[in-house]
């Protein structure tokens, strides 16, 4: 199985490995991951963690990341996240076990990169206002 995070390309070769702390208590670490994609849908995929979607509820997925002092230049879930993600502040993420037709599936869900508290509602819509109707010319007398 894999998990897919959506990223920000910049943030290329900033990990190192990552841990996971399963609900039952067992721990597993590995550095089996690897990047792929072009600037819109640049990601990272952490392959071999064993689980599905029952499996993982609950568990917690700590990234392993190269500090500056190494070359780092991302440093927190919200400078990881696709920069078309970065103003919503969520961190796409998707799970899937095998292709189906030479396909993944879609991220599946987002979290937060804000801690204490719920994601930041999204932006408003924007209004575009329709152009007013032709007037009709004048009628004459």
């Amino acid at each position: 199985n894999k998990l897919k995070f959506y990223i920000d390309p910049l943030c290329r070769n900033v990990m190192m490995g990552f841990n996971i702390t399963w609900p039952n208590g067992g721990f597993t670490t590995s550095s089996a991951y690897y990047y792929e994609g072009d600037d819109d849908d640049f990601n990272v995929k952490f392959t071999n963690i064993r689980a599905n979607m029952s499996s993982a509820n609950g568990m917690r997925l700590c990234f392993q990341m190269r500090p500056p002092s190494l070359g780092g230049s991302c440093n927190t879930l919200q400078e990881m996240t696709h920069w078309s993600n970065q103003p919503k502040r969520l961190l796409e993420v998707a799970m899937y076990d095998v292709k189906q037709q030479n396909y993944e599936c879609c991220p599946t869900f987002a979290f937060s990169t804000t801690f204490g508290g719920p994601a930041p509602p999204p932006p408003p819509a924007r209004l575009v206002p329709f152009p007013a109707p032709p007037r009709s010319p004048p009628r004459s007398p």
